[in-house]
């Protein structure tokens, strides 16, 4: 798995995007050289955000055009929904998991991502789809416990795919479900 900090910022002189296109897509054309399955990890996005800037979607489309077997993206602090670009999940921001940098954070939802690969006898990589298990962060209702709990309550779920459908929109490759 490759792993990334990516500063999403106007100023250009911090770095962050810019400086990461040649590199990412090198180092996963290397890795892919070396190992069946190559999984990107992108710690980026705006905090609080539902959507993923331009320079995420653009950044999520190059790793997959380099050869990575899916995209997983964190930081926002808030769940962004999920694209197929070229057969590759993108899944843009999980969300958080067992944070404890807020002790009572405006959102607690959150989401697993499980997909499994199939590697055929000839070498090829297959996934056989997604689902997502909708948590929250906390297994208490009144402030954050550290203590990620799956959602049980259909309404609550409903909540959480509703935003990712919904903030999926302006992504052209947005997945239509989210089992």
């Amino acid at each position: 798995m490759l792993s990334y900090l990516c500063i999403d910022r106007y100023d250009k002189s911090v770095g962050g995007f810019d400086s990461l296109y040649d590199k990412v897509a090198h180092d996963i054309v290397e890795t892919k050289a070396k190992y069946p399955i190559v999984i990107v990890s992108f710690h980026w996005g705006r905090e609080l955000d539902y959507t993923p800037t331009d320079n995420q979607i653009r950044m999520g489309r190059l790793a997959v055009d380099s050869g990575a077997d899916l995209v997983i993206g964190h930081h926002s602090h808030r769940i962004n929904p999920i694209e197929q670009y070229k057969g590759v999940y993108i899944s843009y921001s999980l969300g958080n998991f067992c944070f404890s940098g807020n002790e009572k954070p405006s959102d607690m939802n959150s989401y697993l991502f499980q997909t499994r690969f199939k590697i055929s006898k000839t070498g090829e990589i297959r996934n056989n789809g997604f689902r997502i298990i909708p948590i929250r962060i906390t297994s208490v209702k009144d402030r954050n416990n550290y203590t990620p709990m799956p959602v049980t309550d259909d309404m609550k779920t409903e909540g959480i795919i509703n935003t990712l459908k919904d903030n999926g929109r302006k992504l052209e490759y947005s997945v239509p479900e989210y089992p």
